[in-house]
């Protein structure tokens, strides 16, 4: 009844990140991006016509934690973060790699200052 078995162990190498001679976040972005706004909890991205495919994998490459997803158009990059505060900081950190200007809070109609939906306008007499 005593079958012998003999246990074998394969050594199994840990992934290791490579860039694969990618360009870094950085020369991607600020070669194609020219906008960042911020929509609750989503970060949109204008980019030079046909450069969105390349920013969206720039970002996915990165691993930036606070990303779920990332869809690129033709010239927008569409990523969504895991709340309003996260698309806030991502939002800033991407300006900061691309060298774009300010980043645009309240985009899509939102206030700046609350994220909320604009109200119609009072009328004062």
């Amino acid at each position: 009844m005593s079958s012998a078995t003999q246990e074998r162990t394969v050594p199994v190498a840990a992934p290791v990140l490579v860039d694969a001679g990618e360009p870094p976040l950085g020369r991607v972005l600020h070669g194609l991006v020219r906008r960042i706004v911020t929509a609750e909890d989503l970060v949109v991205l204008t980019t030079a016509p046909g450069g969105a495919p390349a920013v969206a994998a720039a970002i996915e490459r990165a691993r930036i934690a606070p990303i779920l997803a990332t869809v690129a158009g033709n010239a927008t990059v569409l990523t969504r973060t895991r709340s309003t505060i996260a698309a806030g900081v991502v939002a800033r950190y991407l300006t900061a790699v691309a060298g774009v200007g300010g980043v645009r809070p309240g985009a899509a109609g939102h206030r700046a200052e609350t994220g909320t939906p604009d109200a119609p306008a009072e009328e004062t007499r």
